[in-house]
């Protein structure tokens, strides 16, 4: 209940108990004043009204009044509050939320979050009104971006700053490797990928084993906290899956190695995923793959990703990937563009497969930043997104640009299906 409307039920409710008092200890001088007695003369005993009747008829009235008025100004005050608040956690919040990535550090005993999603005075609060200009603010054709393969790497060492972190946030930690972790917390009510890695990595056959740095906040709880996955995009392989639990911990909030091993049949990408469940606090340090047994095969001269004319791509140039003759890897990044100014934006990939009937993975596409408080969008693809094989068609990220930094645009190819890519088109909120 309102604090304002008990206090003032308080003021009306000692006004009746001294009236009470008053009119318990009646004498002639306090029955001039007591609002009872005068109310029980005037209803009951049906006397006239004198002066003193009315004084004290207007007297109570008037208590009670501003009573009623102060708490319904307050009342009014926190339905408004209330009301920003809703205001505020729009449904763009709401996927920053479980996408967010900060690029600030924040201590980690730090209890609190800054819920302020964009930096440098432009905020998602002021975005709403906004309307996006049809008109492209800018448009990037295939052959401003680099593009390189995916690398053969036998021994991963990865830090978990060097993840993608959709639901995760960097934080200082004195015993991290480096200083610096992922963390979720149970507070942040979220429930999604900790920690992704980029997969521009590739693996030989062979026996690994792995090893991830973790650590959790309740030793005792029994029920699963955490999954880890290690996959294979480009063959459509799930090659690691273990449920971590807060009994597999030896201790409560210290870090310890959580491990495991897995076979490859075949050459082909790594990507970790590291899924938090919304079980209590879930740290993440690094992880470390390392080669058991491998195939003797070296592979070299890895093709890159030819530009090839194309009537249908907007400057009669595309960049295709090709299912057969490429591997995975980056086919696009950059421009490396810092001219563009602080703002609401959207981004158009446009793409097209070879084939649209297959349910699996066939591009990541992400927007990063350099510029202080960007957080970073990224949306996988899957060939039956397309509408149709052979047409190309529009994949769409919306971000928010602080006013310092360039923007980096990228498409990762898994590999199952030839995949073309045109442009980005960048639109402007107005």
């Amino acid at each position: 209940m309102n604090l304002w409307l008990i206090l003032t039920l308080l003021v009306i409710l000692g006004f009746i108990i001294v009236e009470s008092y008053v009119m318990r200890n009646n004498t002639s001088k306090r029955d001039k004043i007591n609002f009872f007695l005068t109310l029980h003369r005037i209803t009951i005993q049906r006397q006239a009204l004198r002066v003193e009747d009315v004084i004290s008829l207007a007297g109570f009235v008037f208590i009670v009044l501003l009573g009623l008025l102060i708490a319904g100004s307050r009342f009014s005050i926190s339905l408004e509050t209330g009301a920003d608040a809703q205001v505020l956690m729009t449904p763009k919040i709401a996927e920053q939320i479980i996408r967010k990535e900060s690029v600030d550090l924040v201590q980690e005993k730090a209890v609190s979050n800054n819920v302020q999603s964009v930096t440098d005075g432009f905020s998602v609060l002021n975005a709403r009104n906004l309307v996006l200009d049809e008109t492209p603010y800018r448009s990037y054709e295939e052959n401003v971006f680099d593009a390189i393969p995916a690398r053969i790497v036998d021994h991963i060492q990865w830090e978990a700053e060097d993840f993608m972190i959709p639901v995760g946030q960097k934080v200082l930690g004195d015993n991290a490797s480096g200083g610096i972790a992922v963390r979720a917390l149970k507070s942040d009510n979220v429930i999604g990928d900790l920690a992704v890695s980029d997969p521009t990595t590739l693996q030989r056959a062979g026996r690994y084993k792995v090893h991830f740095k973790l650590k959790f906040s309740d030793s005792t709880q029994n029920n699963v906290v955490a999954r880890i996955h290690i996959v294979d995009e480009h063959e459509g392989q799930s090659l690691f899956v273990k449920e971590v639990r807060g009994i597999d911990f030896d201790k409560s909030n210290e870090y310890q190695y959580i491990d495991g091993s897995y076979i490859r049949e075949y050459v082909g990408s790594t990507q970790i995923r590291i899924e938090y469940l919304g079980v209590g606090d879930l740290y993440f340090d690094k992880v470390e793959i390392e080669p058991i047994s491998l195939e003797s095969k070296i592979y070299e001269n890895l093709q890159f990703y030819a530009d090839v004319p194309d009537v249908d791509a907007s400057n009669g140039i595309t960049r295709l990937a090709s299912s057969v003759t490429d591997i995975p890897g980056r086919i696009a990044f950059g421009p490396y563009d810092d001219s563009v100014g602080e703002g609401r934006y959207q981004a158009r990939f446009r793409m097209k497969v070879a084939d649209n009937t297959r349910n699996q993975r066939v591009a990541l596409i992400d927007v990063s930043s350099n510029g202080k408080g960007f957080t970073p969008d990224y949306r996988d693809i899957f060939a039956d997104d397309f509408s149709e094989s052979g047409v190309y068609q529009d994949f769409v990220l919306t971000f928010d640009k602080p006013a310092d930094g360039y923007l980096d645009f990228r498409v990762y190819y898994y590999g199952v299906t030839d995949l073309s890519f045109d442009t980005v088109r960048l639109y402007r909120f107005q």
